[in-house]
């Protein structure tokens, strides 16, 4: 009976380690965004001469990138210009977008896909594109 519960444990135990091992390392590829209120950010994701993304971030409400790292960072007369040439996850306590070579990810694992290449992040963190209008 020893021996069941310990390969039942066994069973239950290795996933979750697992799993925290790829948390982690996925966390400390990440890098903490988070700036003060009265810095506005400006985030550019470069993928080739064809494809830019701009994410406006005003209020800088942006605060992680997971599963990439900037490139570049300048701030210069209190905008913070963020550049990544590789894919990224960013969150706000709100929202996320993921930013890809063809496409963009929002509002998490079941959101939105969209062609866009201009969005904004208002004072909630809420982020959305400039190309959506109404309701």
């Amino acid at each position: 009976m020893k021996k069941v519960v310990i390969i039942f444990g066994a069973i239950f135990t290795v996933p979750i380690i697992a799993y925290g091992v790829l948390t982690a390392r996925s966390f400390l590829r990440g890098t903490d965004l988070s700036a003060s209120n009265d810095v506005r950010t400006e985030y550019i994701f470069r993928f080739g001469e064809d494809r830019q993304v701009h994410i406006n971030d005003t209020f800088s409400r942006i605060s992680r990138a997971w599963d990439g790292s900037p490139s570049h960072i300048e701030t210069k007369n209190g905008l913070r210009t963020i550049v990544f040439v590789e894919p990224a996850i960013l969150k706000t306590n709100t929202d996320s977008i993921e930013p890809q070579a063809s496409y963009v990810k929002l509002k998490g694992h079941m959101g939105v896909i969209s062609e866009d290449t201009e969005f904004l992040v208002d004072s909630k963190g809420i982020i959305s594109s400039t190309a959506w209008h109404g309701g």
